[in-house]
């Protein structure tokens, strides 16, 4: 089964990924990102997190941004443990009522999977090999469900708190190794595909569900949408069904129906950025720059500015360098023999600030020369 049905996908990117590692050491010396791998390794010898932390050493990433306190959250990721790695937490939980400090431990021991220390085998032979993993923490209800390879291995009990987030990487425990690895991989930044009917292949990503703990479609998630919303999404539904009803605008519509589901949920759940990547994808730039205005300046700035670098139009150039008011790149680059458009075009854009000058000198002079006739 597919634990993220019913799951609404967050965006994540580099900032939302934090190294924890010993603090006399760069990220470097405990972390690497190669072909789409991220290794994280620590010795038993290395320092903690900070100067005057008492924990033992670790080299993790946790994911900040998305911290919660409440509702239904997910973490998902492809794990690696090789061989003699043991006395290990590779994931976590953090956040509980003292005095525990995480609500879920995943720790390696003699190439097992288990529940913290003494709690129950999650998985046996783990070592060489990659597993997906998907942990469920429903707040409300105190409950937190383990899945390896889309299968419930886990229910354990929450652990109170008011405040959690994710951790995946090697933290020294009990008995531990003298060298610990974890590795990851598969890590969907900046993406917002939401939803596996959708089109969203599993990877590395953080869910939320609210507010129901019942695992649900993605039919029954909008159900909890504004009023709005959901009579937005009903009546487009009944006129796509009716085609004798639907009356011809002369717009072009999509060939692809999965195209207009994707850009459809992430309208319906408010993800206007995922919509316009969505759109410029496939090449609908207007769609884009329309959805763009209902996101905000910052977006429709940013979507004008994409389609303004991709546009191969000489006229659209000039309008570039005009908003981004980057005229230096537009005169180092132009043919020569453009020179009487260029002049032409800084003429147009600074006839404002030529004038003013042009009145600030006729005043000096005007000043210059009262100041010679009294000498």
């Amino acid at each position: 089964m597919d634990p993220t049905q019913g799951f609404v996908e967050l965006p994540l990117n580099e900032s939302n990924f934090h190294n924890d590692k010993p603090y006399d050491l760069p990220i470097s010396d405990r972390y690497s990102f190669v072909d789409g791998v991220h290794k994280l390794w620590v010795y038993t010898t290395d320092k903690p997190l900070s100067k005057n932390s008492p924990t033992k050493p670790r080299s993790e990433i946790r994911i900040r941004g998305y911290d919660y306190s409440s509702g239904v959250w997910q973490f998902e990721g492809y794990g690696y443990v090789p061989d003699r790695t043991t006395g290990v937490s590779i994931m976590q939980v953090f956040g509980a009522a003292p005095p525990p400090s995480t609500t879920l431990m995943l720790r390696v021991y003699n190439g097992s999977l288990y529940y913290y220390r003494a709690g129950p085998v999650v998985l046996k032979n783990i070592y060489n090999r990659w597993f997906r993993l998907n942990v469920i923490h429903d707040v409300n209800a105190s409950k937190l469900q383990v899945y390896i390879d889309g299968v419930l291995k886990l229910e354990p009990n929450g652990r109170g708190g008011n405040n959690h987030y994710f951790k995946f990487g090697v933290y020294s425990q009990n008995d531990s190794s003298y060298y610990m690895e974890s590795r990851w991989k598969d890590i969907k930044s900046d993406e917002y595909i939401y939803e596996r009917e959708c089109g969203n292949m599993p990877g590395f990503a953080v869910y939320y569900r609210y507010p129901n703990s019942q695992r649900v479609t993605y039919g029954q998630f909008i159900k909890w949408l504004p009023d709005v919303a959901i009579q937005l999404v009903v009546e487009s539904t009944v006129l796509s069904a009716d085609p004798v009803a639907q009356k011809s605008d002369g717009l072009e519509e999509s060939a692809d129906p999965s195209f207009n589901d994707v850009v459809q949920c992430a309208l319906v759940v408010g993800d206007y950025k995922g919509a316009v990547a969505q759109c410029v994808a496939a090449n609908k730039i207007a769609d884009a720059l329309d959805i763009s205005h209902v996101g905000g300046a910052s977006l429709c700035n940013g979507t004008l500015d994409q389609y303004l670098k991709m546009s191969c139009s000489p006229y659209l150039k000039v309008v570039s360098a005009m908003v981004n008011n980057d005229l230096i790149c537009l005169v180092n680059t132009r043919p020569l023999k453009f020179w009487k458009e260029i002049l032409a075009l800084l003429c147009t854009v600074y006839f404002g600030l030529l004038v003013f000058v042009g009145y600030m000198v006729v005043d000096a002079l005007e000043i210059i020369e009262k100041a010679h006739l009294v000498t």
